[in-house]
C-alpha cells in the first residue's frame, strides 16, 4: 500500500508545482502587459534625478547646476543607478524605465518570499498578492513613471526576508546588510524603514535566543556604521546632514489624517476599500495571533509617513503604495489559516476572501489614474482606461505622431514649449545662461542651461527665504537675487509673478511673452537672439537625448517627444530655406526702402513657376538690414493685391520663420526671411505683392523708391492661372 501511495504523492506534488508555475507565468505576462500600458509616460521629477546622474556620469559631480552642491533629489541610490546606465551609454529615460521594470520584477520575487517565509503561506495561494500587484494600476503606473517608487517597496520586503534569514542563520550578513543600506538610501524616509525592519525582528526574537540576538546586533551595528559614514559623506559634500528636498517638502508639513482619504474615498470603490483597509486589519490579526509583525508594521509605517508629509499632487496613491502591496497578504494569510481547518464553512470563507481580492483587482485594473488632490475637470476622481488610451500608448510605442501633436501650433506645444523658449531666448551660450521657473525637469535635462528653481528643490536661496518658507511668497531680496542672475528666460507661477509685478523696475530689461505687466508669467531677457543655425544645433542636441525607442509622453498625455520632433522638423525646414537664400539678387524689388528708420529693405523675391495654380506652394524671400535694434514686435506683412489695389490674400508671418523675431535683432544684422505659403483658391490673374512691417496696430513708415502711400513696399507679381 505504501508503494502505491508514494507515486501518487509525487504525482500530486508535481501537479501542484505545475499549477503554481502556470499561475506564476500568467502573473508575469499580466504584469508585463499592464506595465506596457504606462510605458511611454513619465513624471517631471525623473528629469531632475537624470540631470544629477548625467553630471555625475560625466565627472561634473553629483550636482544639478555645475559648481552648486545642493542635494535636490529624493533618492541617492536611484541617481547612482541612473548614472551607471548613462555611463554605459544607454539613453537616460529608457534606462530609468528598465530600472523601474527590474525593480518591479524584484518586488514580485520579494513579495512571494515575504508571503511564504514570514506568513507561512504556500502553493498557489501564496501568489494571491502577486496577482493583485499585476492588476494594481496605481503601482504599475508609478513603476514606469521614472521614480524610485517600485524599488522602495522591493527593498522593504526584501529587507524583512533577508534579515529574518540572517538572524536564523540561513543567509550571510552581507546580503541583509546590503538590502538595509539600499533601503536607507533609496528615499529620505529610508532610515525610518530600516528601524522598522530591525525593530520587528528584535521583537520577534525569543528572549534568551543568544545566537539570534548576536546576529541581530552585528547587523544593527553594520547598518549604524554604514549610515554614519553616509551622513558624514553628505555633510562633507553638501554641507548639511539633511537633503534640501526635506527642507522644501517635509520640514514644515503638518500632520493631517485627511491624507489617508484615497484609501476610503476620492473615487475608491467599496470593494477596493475593503481590501486595502480590511487587509490592514487582517495583518493586525496575524501580528496578534501568530506574531507576524512585518505586514502590520509596513501598513502602519506607510500610513504614518503619509499623514506627516506634504500632500502629493501627483495622481495615484503614491505614498500609500506599500500598503496596497501588502494588504492582499493579510487576505492570503487568513485564507491559508481557514483552509488548514478543513471545514466546509472555513473553506467557503477562504474562497470568499480570495474572491474579494480578485474583485478588487479587477476594479483597480480598470483605473488609469486617480487624482489625490483635486478632481479632474469633469468632476470625477477616477480616470479610467479606454480603448482610445490604449491606442495612444500603442502609437507612442510605435513612434507614430498623435493627432493632438499634429494639430499643435508651430511653437505653442503645451508643456514642452518652455524648452523652446529657452533654446531660442538668447545668443549667450546655454551653459552660461540662467532659466528661472518650476516644473523644470524637462528643461534641466534636455536644455544645458543653469536653472533657478522657484520651488526651491535645488535652490537653497528659496528655502532660506523666510517669506517663501512660511507664506510661499518670495521676499524682495529673493527677487533681487533672481534679477542679479540676469536670466534669459523666466516662467513664473503662484506668488512669483504677483510679487515681481509689485515693483516693475525689477522687470527692466525683460520682455513679457505671456501674461501681462500686472501678472508676468513668461519673460525673456531683451537682447540679441541666436542665429538660426545655432538654434537648429540646440534643437538637435536636445532632441538627441529624447528616447529613441518610444515617444516620450507626460503624465497628462501630451506626447512631448513627438512635439519636440515636430518643432525640430519645423526649425530644420526654416533653416534649410534660409541656407538656400544667399545674398539678395540685384533685381529684388523693394530694395533701398527704409522702414521706420530702423530697417532697410534689400528687396523680396518669389520662388515659384512663372504661372501657378491655386494649391501650389510658393516661397517668399526677403532681406532686411537692421539699422538700429528695436523692441517693437514687428510682423512682416505680405499681401497680394489685384489690379484695383484690393487685398485678395495674405502670407503674414514673424520674420525669419519665427527664429529671428524683431525683438532679438541687433545693430547691423542682416535678417534673411523665407516663408512658404499655399496659394488659395482665387480667380486667375496677376497679383502684385506688397510688403512691410506691422506691429502694435500700425505699419512702420516707408521712404524711398518702391514705397506706397499706405506704408508698404511694392514687390514682385504672382501670376495665377485657373485651377
Amino acid at each position: 500500500m505504501a508503494v502505491l501511495e508514494r507515486p501518487l504523492a509525487l504525482s500530486l506534488l508535481a501537479a501542484r508545482v505545475k499549477s503554481t508555475t502556470a499561475v506564476a507565468t500568467a502573473i508575469a505576462v499580466l504584469t508585463l502587459a499592464h506595465a506596457l500600458y504606462y510605458a511611454p509616460r513619465v513624471v517631471d521629477d525623473l528629469f531632475i534625478s537624470l540631470r544629477y546622474a548625467e553630471n555625475l556620469a560625466h565627472g561634473r559631480g553629483l550636482v544639478f547646476n555645475v559648481g552648486e552642491r545642493v542635494e535636490g533629489f529624493s533618492s541617492p541610490l536611484w541617481v547612482l543607478l541612473q548614472a551607471v546606465g548613462l555611463r554605459l551609454g544607454v539613453e537616460g529615460v529608457l534606462f530609468t524605465k528598465l530600472l523601474g521594470l527590474g525593480s518591479l520584477v524584484a518586488l514580485h520575487f520579494a513579495l512571494h518570499r515575504f508571503v511564504r517565509e514570514l506568513f507561512g503561506v504556500d502553493g498557489v495561494l501564496a501568489l494571491l498578492p502577486n496577482a493583485f500587484l499585476g492588476f494594481n494600476s496605481f503601482f504599475l503606473a508609478w513603476s514606469g513613471l521614472g521614480l524610485e517608487t517600485p524599488l522602495v517597496s522591493a527593498l522593504i520586503l526584501a529587507s524583512f526576508v533577508l534579515v529574518r534569514r540572517h538572524v536564523e542563520g540561513h543567509a550571510r550578513r552581507r546580503s541583509a546588510l546590503a538590502a538595509l543600506v539600499g533601503l536607507a538610501t533609496v528615499r529620505p524616509e529610508g532610515p525610518l524603514w530600516v528601524a522598522v525592519v530591525l525593530g520587528c525582528e528584535l521583537a520577534a526574537t525569543p528572549f534568551g535566543a543568544r545566537a539570534r540576538l548576536r546576529a541581530w546586533a552585528a547587523l544593527a551595528l553594520g547598518v549604524a556604521l554604514a549610515g554614519g559614514a553616509l551622513l558624514l559623506a553628505r555633510r562633507g559634500y553638501y554641507g548639511a546632514f539633511l537633503p534640501n528636498t526635506y527642507l522644501v517638502k517635509g520640514a514644515d508639513a503638518a500632520r493631517d489624517l485627511a491624507r489617508l482619504a484615497p484609501l476610503y474615498g476620492q473615487g475608491s470603490a467599496p470593494i477596493e476599500r475593503f481590501v486595502f483597509l480590511g487587509g490592514a486589519v487582517l495583518l493586525a490579526v496575524a501580528a496578534v495571533r501568530r506574531a507576524r509583525l512585518a505586514g502590520i508594521a509596513i501598513a502602519l509605517t506607510t500610513m504614518a509617513f503619509t499623514v506627516h508629509v506634504e500632500k502629493d499632487w501627483m495622481p495615484g496613491l503614491r505614498h500609500l503604495l506599500p500598503l496596497t502591496v501588502v494588504a492582499p497578504v493579510g487576505f492570503a494569510w487568513a485564507a491559508h489559516e481557514l483552509l488548514r481547518r478543513r471545514h466546509l464553512l472555513a473553506t467557503l470563507a477562504a474562497v470568499g476572501l480570495v474572491t474579494c481580492v480578485g474583485s478588487a483587482a479587477l476594479v483597480v485594473a480598470r483605473v488609469d489614474a486617480r487624482n489625490v488632490q483635486d478632481p479632474f475637470a469633469d468632476g470625477r476622481w477616477n480616470k479610467r482606461k479606454s480603448l482610445s488610451l490604449w491606442s495612444d500608448t500603442w502609437a507612442a510605442l510605435r513612434r507614430r505622431e498623435p493627432a493632438h501633436v499634429a494639430a499643435m501650433d508651430a511653437f505653442q506645444m503645451g508643456m514642452i514649449t518652455q524648452n523652446y523658449r529657452l533654446l531660442e531666448a538668447s545668443a549667450d551660450p546655454l551653459p552660461d545662461s540662467w532659466y528661472v521657473g518650476r516644473d523644470i525637469g524637462k528643461v534641466g535635462y534636455y536644455v544645458d542651461a543653469r536653472v533657478f528653481d522657484t520651488a526651491g528643490l535645488f535652490t537653497p536661496a528659496v528655502v532660506r527665504d523666510a517669506s517663501w518658507r512660511v507664506f510661499r511668497r518670495p521676499s524682495g531680496p529673493l527677487l533681487d537675487a533672481v534679477v542679479r542672475l540676469r536670466p534669459v528666460a523666466l516662467e513664473l507661477y503662484e506668488q512669483w509673478p504677483i510679487e515681481f509685478a509689485r515693483e516693475p523696475s525689477r522687470l527692466s530689461g525683460l520682455s513679457v511673452t505671456a501674461g501681462s505687466l500686472a501678472v508676468p508669467v513668461d519673460l525673456e531677457r531683451q537682447g540679441a537672439g541666436p542665429e538660426p543655425e545655432e538654434i537648429l544645433r540646440r534643437y538637435e542636441r536636445s532632441l538627441a537625448k529624447f528616447p529613441r525607442a518610444f515617444y516620450l509622453a507626460t503624465l497628462y498625455g501630451e506626447s512631448v517627444g513627438a512635439a519636440m520632433e515636430k518643432r525640430t522638423r519645423i526649425v530644420r525646414a526654416v533653416v534649410d530655406d534660409l541656407r538656400a537664400m544667399g545674398e539678395p539678387p540685384s533685381d529684388a524689388l523693394g530694395a533701398g526702402v527704409v522702414l521706420g528708420n530702423e530697417v532697410t529693405s534689400r528687396g523680396c523675391t518669389l520662388v515659384a513657376p512663372s504661372v501657378v495654380r491655386p494649391g501650389a506652394e510658393v516661397v517668399v524671400r526677403c532681406w532686411l538690414d537692421v539699422n538700429k535694434a528695436t523692441l517693437q514686435p514687428w510682423t512682416l506683412f505680405v499681401h497680394f493685391v489685384d489690379a484695383g489695389g484690393r487685398r485678395v490674400f495674405s502670407a503674414d508671418h514673424t520674420p525669419g520663420g519665427g527664429l529671428t523675431p524683431s525683438t532679438k535683432w541687433r545693430d547691423g544684422q542682416r535678417v534673411r526671411d523665407a516663408h512658404r505659403f499655399t496659394v488659395p483658391s482665387v480667380p486667375a490673374g496677376d497679383y502684385q505683392m506688397i510688403f512691410g512691417l506691422y506691429g502694435n496696430g500700425t505699419r512702420a513708415s516707408t521712404s524711398g523708391p518702391g514705397s506706397t502711400i499706405d506704408q508698404a513696399i511694392r514687390g514682385p507679381t504672382l501670376h495665377v492661372s485657373s485651377p
